[in-house]
């Protein structure tokens, strides 16, 4: 299979550019592991999509300091979606003229006059007419906003404490200077993440991660589009039209217990699930065999990873990435004086067992067919 190998490989590259040492875990299930997922070819943007029986499946598991749903640091700071009610949004255009200004007096007032309990379609309206005059205002008029409101903010802050999101606003400004994004990031929900704690963002959501270290899990995505808080390519347009304005704060998910160190977090999409694994210093734990690939993350400590056909286990530490094949029962042991901690993404479990009983329910309909004809 040269196409599937080639483009397995790609995965891995993506996953080596990264800083990531490679490993494959191979066992006699690989060759049927292989015939059951299908690799595209890499987008543009350098994501790489995976197809599970026919199927999208987890595309990428990596850790990067300021980038991820899945906190494993002290905690982790992120801003995303909009802010969960209309009022927290007007007391941003009341209270912030920098912001009101470039927006412009008339979204400014259409957003002002909306009532929580119009509908979803007026404030959806308003607030996707007044975030993308934010967003389009020219270089020299969000400059001067950023400038105006960081002189603001630290004049004030000489006579009454600061709020979060106006510490945030100072913060981000001394990370990008006269960047549109210092001043969105008013409009979103401000999340702190303790250590263990996830959140899901669902696609075409706003998102900025800011500080922390965490693991991040992505799905199978065309491109990924930015606006600000970057020095990567920007496309605004895009990003405007393509958002779902939706006003929502995210849930925390805290993760389900499934075996002794194990805790599973699962989000509401078939995509993909994450397991994060925190084994003390010499003991076992087996992973069972799971009906799709898994890619493995070593973010801590070191130990060894063992599949079920392999002779002899291989040496695991940090940074190390393995990939597991479907049907494949893992067996991960930690050694020296640290404990070791690890991911393991795959698809949601839910998803592949759906897919499981749904194909099986054919055969049977079929073996039922062929009985009747025969």
């Amino acid at each position: 299979m040269p196409k599937a190998s080639c483009q397995w490989e790609s995965v891995l590259l993506y996953l080596e550019k990264a800083g990531y040492d490679i490993k494959l875990v191979r066992s006699d299930s690989f060759t049927r592991a292989m015939s059951q997922v299908k690799w595209s070819i890499p987008n543009p943007s350098g994501s790489t999509v995976v197809d599970l029986f026919n199927a999208t499946a987890a595309s990428v598991l990596c850790s990067l300091a300021r980038s991820a749903p899945l906190n494993h640091d002290a905690f982790a700071k992120l801003t995303c979606d909009f802010s969960a009610r209309v009022q927290e949004l007007k007391d941003v255009i009341r209270t912030v003229p920098e912001v009101g200004g470039l927006i412009g007096h008339e979204d400014a007032d259409k957003l002002m006059t909306v009532k929580e309990y119009h509908g979803g379609n007026d404030v959806k309206s308003s607030l996707q007419s007044a975030f993308a005059k934010l967003m389009t205002a020219s270089k020299e008029a969000v400059s001067e906003a950023v400038n105006k409101l960081k002189g603001r903010l630290n004049d004030e802050s000489k006579i009454r404490t600061l709020t979060e999101k106006e510490e945030l606003v100072l913060s981000l400004e001394r990370q990008y200077p006269e960047d549109v994004g210092v001043l969105a990031a008013l409009l979103f929900n401000y999340v702190k993440l303790s250590p263990g704690e996830a959140i899901y963002i669902g696609a075409n959501e706003p998102h900025a991660y800011l500080s922390g270290e965490c693991i991040e899990c992505m799905a199978t995505s065309d491109n990924v589009v930015r606006a600000g808080l970057t020095p990567k390519y920007r496309d605004v347009q895009t990003l405007c039209s393509m958002l779902t304005y939706k006003q929502i704060f995210p849930e925390i998910l805290r993760g389900v217990p499934v075996q002794p160190y194990v805790r599973r977090y699962t989000p509401p999409t078939d995509e993909f699930e994450v397991d994060c694994c925190l084994l003390p210093p010499g003991e076992v734990v087996v992973m069972p065999p799971v009906p799709g690939p898994s890619i493995f993350l070593v973010m801590t400590g070191e130990g060894e990873v063992q599949a079920d056909s392999m002779s002899d286990g291989e040496k695991a530490k940090e940074s190390d990435v393995f990939f597991v094949p479907a049907h494949t029962e893992v067996r991960l042991s930690a050694c020296g004086h640290a404990s070791m901690q690890l991911y393991r993404a795959g698809v949601n479990s839910r998803a592949l067992y759906a897919c499981n009983a749904a194909a099986a329910g054919k055969r049977s309909q079929l073996q039922n067919i062929c009985e009747v004809a025969s």
